[in-house]
Parts: C-alpha cells; sequence; structure tokens
C-alpha cells in the first residue's frame, strides 16, 4: 500500500500495476523491448482488455489490495 492509498505491486517480469485509492482505475506499466520509456496503460477495472496476462495480474493486485486493506483495519 502507498502513501496515497493506492497499491502497487511489482511483478518478476519487471511489470508493475498500480490501482488507486477508489479500486476503480489501475495503470498497468511495462518497458518494452528496445524501448527506453516505459509503457503506461491506464484502465477502468471494470473495463480493461482480456488479455491472459494482464487478467491473472489484474487477479493478484485485487487479492494483494483486499489483503492489505484487511490487514490494516485490524
Amino acid at each position: 500500500m502507498l502513501s496515497d492509498g493506492s497499491t502497487g505491486v511489482y511483478f518478476n517480469d519487471s511489470t508493475k500495476i498500480i490501482i488507486d485509492k477508489s479500486g476503480d482505475k489501475f495503470q498497468y506499466i511495462e518497458k518494452k523491448s528496445g524501448d527506453k520509456m516505459d509503457s503506461v496503460r491506464e484502465h477502468k477495472l471494470s473495463n480493461y482488455p482480456q488479455e491472459r496476462e494482464l487478467m491473472k495480474k489484474v487477479t493478484l493486485l485485487q487479492h494483494f489490495r483486499n489483503y492489505l486493506y484487511n490487514e490494516n483495519k485490524t
């Protein structure tokens, strides 16, 4: 959990995913081979591309966020 209330995960493949405090929107950040800059895609949790890898990462992000949120409540 980040200081602004958002939650982020850094994956082994060097991609990152950050969901905003409200849990409505997320950013998927990846570095494509040959590019110097990161590629940032923003999506709504209710409507994002149904790419297999992205779906798995969003699911993990949601579980992680729920775990952190519930841990901080106790």
